[in-house]
């Protein structure tokens, strides 16, 4: 089977792990049956031994070293064989046959592709009827093999197989899922870790703080004639602090009010506007403006390019930050399905849309009208709606995946079950006897399909299968009343092994397969003499089993703490995210704080420290500016409270910053050393600063001539010191 997701590797990998520790069980298991075949020890035993420890040898090399899913194919062909090299050499019956063929299919069924797996199974259970009719001595179980000319063994062989082909499917299936689950989720919060850039670029504070006052400042500047009239700069400075400390005029109004004005201000108005409801408020200014700047878009594109006559707008925000943003269109007359397929792929395609999406974060649903006339956006902030990559959502699936993996196997079971029930009838069982077998196989079926309450049907189906053995081996007079009794244990030990996968308490999970193992080594002690070993050939299943569901149960934690690690990672880069924020939003009001203080200043300021003072303010703002694009990079963080902390104590800083996703460098570089240097030995030295982001960092620095001997004295002892960062030293004369 191809698998290229990759939870479908993982799963794989899981798989290939089973089958480690299966064939490993089972050459362990044949060894300790070679042992103690026959005494003393004969050339034969030795042979077979040093045979089984060889090729285990060789298939867990070619697993260690080139990983191939066909790896234990060395080890499975000669278990297979080797009865026919021994041939009439074993005196006792020793080996059983049965598990060795039915593990054979299942091991090629986890590995192969479909279309080669059903090929060879169909070849090793050929291979098994052959071998049947040689009536080799080594086999515990050649009377059960043999049962209603092969019915059993070959449905079991062959059907267990393709079983599992379908299990395997739908394992790795759901296993992908899963991933792409996590996936959507680390890209989610990747997304929104690496597009702080973009939104900060695209923020109306950003934008008001560089079209506005920065502008202003810089207008200042360059014309000498405010010098003379400051009042004009001061009152432009105390009205445009008073829109930006607002942050969004329209949310004193209330976001009923700001989507009113919105729609007032729109330049083409040919959509009616049915009905505006909304409840709750935004108390984020930023959030609210994207929301409205997503209602503006989508009404834009209405009216550009469809012939929607009306909408109804409603918005609902909620106490704990959830936003809910519906617009339903009407066209008054009906549209093709066909169109509105068209429109919805239209709508999704727009990259507008998908840029507003991204920042508020949010998403959309599009759904057609119940009256088949138009379309509903529906518009969620991420943490209302029913994400992708919830950790609670990936681990019901998780869960839900490996429980239903022995679901599968307990559906598998029950079909066996059933199937088995026409050779029971043919073997002319007792009518009472009979029954109680279809009941079983009922209540086996049923507790698998039984999707509510289904661990009780699991735990009565289990208890009855426990008390039939000994009702069945109640007044046995003749072997062939019990001729039947390995196959059904068959059934009963799946149905045991479901029982341990799914029950949850670490000592109940093992009672039935305890039982059932007391059962197979005390029953036959009440049989005639010549049917004692019946069990012989089933035994060896019992610690496979056990070694199934440790495995399996260690494989459900390694997955949980592979999941966990994941969405813990994942919800520590968002955690972050939502600190950078917090922190811009810090640092706005901190440059705004800055600015009040110099406007309050303004008319009493000296002209050459006015100008001086105007300078240190645009750098100021500068900085933000720039450092705001990357926040999310600790390189960007430690740059700008440097910067900030040298133009608040008045040292003429510039700073430039080339190059974009610093927050790569992050861990490779560290700029703490550098920038506690620099502020020890550039102490009150103006300086620009410009930090380039390449394969590592490269830091220049431009003095003015009258220090820059001085300074680069003192750094160039020092340049090798810091990690991956290129430091160069520019002297303002060149």
């Amino acid at each position: 089977m191809s698998v290229t997701t990759p939870g479908g590797e993982l799963a794989q990998l899981e798989l290939r792990r089973l089958s480690t520790v299966a064939w490993l069980a089972i050459a362990f298991l044949s060894i300790l049956q070679a042992l103690t075949a026959q005494n003393p020890i004969a050339t034969w035993q030795i042979g077979f031994i040093i045979g089984v420890l060889i090729f285990s040898a060789i298939s867990f090399l070619i697993q260690v070293f080139f990983a191939f899913e066909t790896s234990y194919l060395p080890l499975m062909t000669y278990l297979l064989i080797a009865p026919l090299i021994l041939g009439d050499t074993p005196k006792n019956a020793w080996i059983s046959f049965g598990v060795l063929t039915l593990f054979a299919n299942l091991y090629v069924a986890s590995v192969l592709r479909k279309n080669f797996a059903i090929v060879l199974m169909l070849v090793i259970t050929s291979f098994q009827i052959w071998v049947l009719n040689l009536n080799l001595p080594s086999f515990s179980d050649l009377s059960d093999m043999k049962l209603l000319n092969k019915f059993f063994s070959t449905l079991w062989t062959f059907g267990a197989g393709y079983a599992f082909i379908l299990i395997r499917s739908r394992y790795l299936e759901a296993s992908g899922t899963i991933e792409k689950k996590i996936e959507k989720l680390k890209d989610r919060i990747s997304e929104r870790f690496q597009s702080i850039s973009r939104q900060n670029r695209d923020d109306y504070r950003n934008l008001k703080l560089h079209g506005t006052i920065l502008n202003t400042l810089i207008f200042a500047k360059n014309n000498p004639e405010l010098l003379k009239n400051r009042q004009i700069l001061s009152e432009t400075i105390t009205k445009e602090l008073s829109e930006l400390k607002k942050t969004n005029r329209l949310q004193e109004e209330g976001v009923e009010n700001s989507l009113k004005e919105l729609l007032s201000r729109r330049t083409l108005k040919r959509i009616n506007i049915v009905k505006v409801e909304v409840s709750g408020q935004i108390n984020n200014a930023s959030i609210e403006n994207n929301f409205l700047e997503i209602v503006r878009e989508i009404l834009l594109n209405l009216e550009k390019h469809t012939t929607v006559a009306a909408v109804l707008i409603q918005l609902q925000a909620s106490t704990d930050g959830n936003i809910l943003l519906r617009i339903t269109e009407s066209a008054h007359y009906e549209i093709s399905n066909k169109n509105l397929e068209t429109r919805k792929a239209e709508a999704l395609k727009s990259e507008s849309l998908k840029r507003l999406l991204t920042i508020a974060p949010s998403q959309l649903v599009l759904s057609t009208t119940p009256d088949g006339f138009g379309l509903i956006y529906t518009i969620t902030t991420l943490e209302n709606a029913e994400q992708d990559g919830d950790p609670r959502e990936i681990y019901r699936i998780r869960n839900a995946n490996l429980v239903e993996f022995a679901e599968n196997i307990g559906k598998a079971t029950a079909i066996f079950g059933l199937l088995f029930l026409p050779g029971y009838f043919l073997l002319g069982i007792e009518k009472n006897l009979l029954g109680l077998l279809v009941l079983h196989a009922s209540l086996v079926s049923f507790s698998v399909l039984k999707k509510s309450h289904s661990k009780r049907w699991l735990s009565a189906s289990t208890f009855l299968s426990l008390a039939l053995p000994v009702l069945i081996s109640r007044n046995v007079a003749a072997c062939d009343q019990l001729s039947y009794l390995p196959w059904l244990l068959n059934i009963i030990m799946m149905n045991a092994f479901i029982f341990a996968i799914q029950i949850r308490n670490r000592f109940l999970r093992w009672f039935p397969i305890s039982i059932i193992t007391i059962e197979m080594l005390l029953l036959p002690q009440i049989y005639p003499s010549s049917c004692q070993d019946i069990f012989l050939g089933s035994l060896p299943a019992i610690p496979i089993l056990i070694a199934f569901t440790v495995v399996l149960g260690l494989l459900r934690k390694r997955l949980y703490m592979q999941d966990a690690e994941q969405i813990s990672s994942a919800f520590v880069d968002e955690a972050n995210v939502r600190k950078y924020e917090v922190a811009l939003a810090i640092e706005y009001k901190s440059v705004l704080g800055d600015l009040e203080d110099f406007n309050l200043q303004t008319l009493t300021l000296q002209d050459d420290i006015f100008l001086k003072q105007i300078e240190n303010e645009i750098q100021k703002i500068r900085a933000y500016l720039v450092c705001s694009e990357q926040f999310e990079s600790e390189i960007i963080r430690e740059i700008y409270r440097f910067v900030i902390t040298r133009l608040r104590d008045g040292v003429a800083t510039r700073l430039n910053i080339l190059g974009e996703f610093i927050y790569q460098l992050d861990q490779s570089s560290s700029v703490n050393e550098l920038l506690s240097d620099l502020s020890r030995i550039l102490k009150d030295v103006p300086a620009e600063f410009n930090f380039v982001k390449l394969d590592n960092l490269t830091v220049e620095i431009t003095v003015d001539s009258k220090f820059f001997d001085a300074i680069e004295v003192q750094l160039s002892g020092m340049v090798q010191s810091y990690t991956n960062i290129n430091l160069v030293m520019k002297n303002s004369a060149d």
